[in-house]
């Protein structure tokens, strides 16, 4: 989408110019003596160094050909490329332009020519070489054909044609000769034996215009209106290409030119509204959108952009004009944009996001549409709003933790605190403190002894606020621990290492992961950014959608099993008759929020599950018709599951492992003896009755 069409509300911003900078060639004049033995320097200064952007420095030959050259690049500052000239090179003026990322440097020239150069002949010298201005060109008539004489009889064939050229469109009176007397001649260069470049020219101006490489499109346009000066075409191109290179100024000029040769002309009426709207001057910019109308009353972005104009005017009945070219043309994004970027002007904040929506669901990439719709979630307070929505109510995995972290520095922020404590501890704090000074006064040779029990005492007396007041899972408890470890602000290494995020972390609990990825990537790319560099960064976003892209898949797979097996717990939920049980509900905390956080755990899972599957329907089934079996059970497991709360003081991977697995065992084999003795017990009795 060309940059016109992204039209800002802020006026002051709209007026700042394209980042130009210089460049410098030496020496700008080369001749023959010399030729072999000069090394040309191209050179120039960068303010900023952009890790893996090419700086490309392009020289043009007087033959309209192009040769880029890269320009290695490791810090800003001053660069230089060296040139070696030898007599490859041709005569004539050579055009040099360069350009790093996004940044243009201005144009320069330089020029190789001959000792004895024939183009000095001065402009009152009088042409030796034309025999009579008004002889004929008609050389031979043969079979009634006129044949063209080329070069022409004015041409003397030791003279570079160029010389003809140059005072052709450098000398007024030498052109007006030259059509008077030579009209049979299409131009210029038909007449002294050269392929004219004009062809050329426009359509390598033409190829860069459609690639949006304005900058480049611009210097082929200049050439073309040197040539051909009256080529509105040209004009218009140029005219857009200055627009999109936000030199708006020079724009407006160009087109005011125009519309006196073409005061109809539809593109340069919608170019000057155009120039007009980014330099501020909306009613001027009013005018010439209305001037539109009047010569295509049905043209959506006439209609578009005059609503934007009146919307920066303050005028709601833009929207008017918006909504009706959008009945024009329903489906395009540029108006649907500015159809956003109104509504966001008059602080319809949802509809406009609801507008970004469906742009980009046409263009899902676009980058500004993204950036604007999250600039309107951040200042509107809907993305904070949502935010508090979704944030769980137990903090119970990795991916949580990071989650409470961003949603504090939302919500309730502090300076001291990444995890600010409850009002309570204030006070708390403060008796620790008065404690110590009054033991320091007492026995001030322990002040060491007494500091670091003080310190400790605050340490714990955070943690168990904070664990209690974000109900955090005691598993966490070591991470949050670290993250206090200083209580002015935390280790900033290890929240830093906390917030680089791995794709897989995004899936071990997937409704946080899913969360962070479509509300809060956006703070957490910056980790990435500064962790691994830009690159990698961004192939970590994708990476990171695909891992939960396929954890999705994976969880739907692993429902449908459940379903077909009768649930997740499926002995549990037979004995205690619902899946809400207590018991069975703290079977599922074990799974799910303890064994199923590591991967050694997940693997253990995986096997259980295969296990146990395999047999626990039957008994389920067999508890539901028997309730002596269903109550023999219960009896077995009611006991047994008091020692989950053994998992209460599992905090490191390695305990969360092996008392889990362990309880896990110790079920499964409940859930079979039990049933099995139960069994066995039951034939026995009818065996003696």
């Amino acid at each position: 989408m060309k940059s016109y069409l992204l039209l800002s509300l802020i006026p002051l911003l709209l007026i700042v110019p394209n980042a130009v900078s210089a460049l410098e060639v030496e020496p700008k004049l080369i001749n023959t003596p010399i030729y072999n033995d000069v090394d040309l320097i191209i050179s120039g200064e960068l303010n900023q160094f952009l890790e893996g952007k090419r700086l490309v420095i392009s020289i043009i030959f007087p033959d309209y050909t192009e040769e880029n050259y890269d320009v290695r690049v490791t810090d800003k500052g001053p660069f230089a490329l060296t040139l070696k000239i030898n007599d490859e090179w041709q005569f004539g003026n050579y055009q040099v332009y360069g350009k790093y990322d996004e940044i243009n440097f201005e144009e320069t020239n330089f020029t190789i020519e001959k000792t004895a150069d024939p183009r000095t002949i001065t402009n009152n010298q009088n042409e030796s070489d034309v025999q009579n201005s008004n002889e004929t060109i008609l050389e031979t008539i043969e079979n009634n054909e006129i044949i063209l004489v080329i070069p022409a009889s004015f041409v003397n064939p030791d003279k570079d044609p160029q010389y003809y050229i140059d005072r052709y469109y450098n000398e007024p009176k030498y052109k007006d000769w030259f059509d008077s007397n030579y009209p049979q001649y299409e131009s210029i260069y038909q007449a002294v034996g050269i392929d004219d470049p004009l062809p050329d020219l426009i359509l390598r101006g033409e190829k860069y215009y459609d690639e949006e490489k304005d900058y480049e499109a611009l210097f082929f346009f200049n050439r073309i209106l040197e040539l051909e000066p009256s080529n509105i075409e040209i004009q218009i191109k140029k005219g857009f290409s200055l627009h999109y290179l936000e030199r708006y100024e020079e724009a407006k000029i160009v087109f005011e030119n125009i519309l006196k040769l073409e005061p109809t002309n539809y593109d340069a009426i919608f170019g000057l509204a155009e120039s007009n709207y980014y330099l501020g001057n909306l009613n001027e910019a009013k005018k010439w959108y209305e001037n539109g109308l009047k010569l295509n009353p049905d043209n959506e972005y006439l209609l578009s952009f005059l609503g934007l104009t009146l919307t920066e005017m303050n005028d709601e009945k833009g929207l008017e004009f918006i909504t009706e070219s959008l009945k024009i043309d329903p489906n395009n994004s540029d108006l649907i944009f500015n159809k956003a970027i109104a509504l966001n002007h008059f602080k319809k904040y949802q509809e406009a996001i609801d507008t970004l929506d469906l742009f980009l669901k046409i263009e899902p990439d676009d980058k500004e549409a993204i950036e604007f719709k999250n600039e309107i979630l951040s200042e509107s307070g809907i993305l904070k709003q949502q935010r508090s929505e979704y944030f769980p109510k137990t903090v119970d995995s990795k991916c949580d933790l990071v989650h409470l972290l961003l949603w504090t520095q939302d919500n309730n922020w502090n300076p001291v605190f990444l995890l600010p404590p409850s009002d309570e501890v204030g006070t708390k704090l403060n008796q620790i403190q008065e404690k110590y000074l009054q033991q320091v006064k007492e026995e001030p040779w322990k002040d060491a002894e007494l500091r670091k029990k003080a310190v400790q005492d605050v340490e714990n007396l955070l943690l168990a606020d904070i664990m209690k007041k974000y109900n955090i899972s005691s598993s966490l408890k070591p991470i949050v621990r670290e993250i206090l470890v200083n209580p002015t602000g935390g280790d900033g290494n290890y929240v830093l290492g906390l917030m680089q995020m791995l794709p897989e972390d995004y899936t071990y609990d997937l409704q946080c992961g899913k969360i962070l990825k479509s509300q809060y990537f956006d703070e957490l790319y910056p980790f990435l950014e500064g962790g691994y560099g830009k690159v990698t960064a961004d192939k970590m976003s994708i990476a990171i959608d695909e891992a939960i892209a396929e954890a999705e898949t994976t969880q739907i797979s692993i429902s449908r099993v459940n379903d077909q097996k009768g649930g997740g717990c499926l002995i549990a939920t037979a004995t205690f008759d619902s899946e809400l049980a207590p018991q069975v509900q703290k079977l599922r905390e074990i799974r799910d929020s303890k064994l199923l956080q590591t991967e050694s755990g997940s693997q253990f899972m995986e096997s259980f599950n295969s296990f146990y599957y395999s047999f626990s329907p039957y008994i389920a089934d067999y508890e539901r018709e028997n309730p002596v079996f269903k109550e023999i059970v219960k009896i077995g497991i009611t006991p047994m599951l008091s020692t989950l709360s053994l998992m209460d003081y599992a905090d490191t991977e390695s305990e969360v492992l092996g008392i889990g697995i362990s309880l896990i065992i110790v079920n499964a084999m409940m859930y079979v003896g039990l049933p099995v003795f139960g069994i066995m017990m039951l034939r026995k009795s009818n065996n003696t009755l």
